[in-house]
């Protein structure tokens, strides 16, 4: 996958709350789901997989969207996640990515994700990674629209979405 994870003085682990990352995800959703279950763990990957693509839509992932991906994943699992994980995770879901095109993971996702409730959650994700470092390209908001098309929104729908998801973080939609 051609992406690349900036930065280079990151310490070992990403604790829960402890960077100011987790303040500016004081709202971003926590899927409700059950440990030990297959399908648990299959949704909890296409809801990260989801906010990796939002991420990696630019080419690069910068140190405050590596932050925010670990807060979310660390609240999800109770303990720490350490940097490596991250990378383990996100070459996992780059090498499907080139492997299988960004369509068809989109797809995937979609098949994978049942029930408005956890796609929503899935998206909202995807947009709050997207914002992490504060500002989203056009890469990031085309890709952002993709995946709320792969859920099953409608266009007016994921707009609404993200414009909200935004103005949480204050910034107007109109000002990005």
């Amino acid at each position: 996958m051609a992406f690349h994870m900036q930065g280079g003085g990151e310490p070992e682990s990403i604790g829960r709350g402890k960077t100011l990352t987790a303040a500016k995800l004081r709202n971003c959703p926590t899927p409700e789901l059950e440990p030990g279950d297959r399908a648990a763990v299959d949704t909890t990957l296409a809801i990260l997989e989801c906010g990796f693509l939002a991420v990696v839509a630019d080419g690069e992932v910068d140190e405050d969207e590596l932050h925010a991906m670990g807060e979310c994943v660390a609240a999800w699992m109770g303990e720490e996640v350490t940097y490596e994980m991250l990378e383990e995770l996100f070459e996992r879901f780059g090498d499907q990515v080139v492997k299988e095109g960004f369509d068809a993971r989109l797809q995937a996702i979609g098949k994978t994700l049942s029930g408005k409730a956890v796609r929503d959650v899935a998206f909202d994700f995807a947009c709050h990674m997207a914002a992490a470092n504060g500002e989203i390209v056009d890469d990031e908001a085309e890709l952002l629209g993709s995946i709320g098309e792969a859920l099953g929104m409608t266009k007016d729908e994921a707009a609404a979405r993200f414009e909200a998801i935004l103005e949480s973080y204050g910034k107007p939609a109109e000002n990005r």
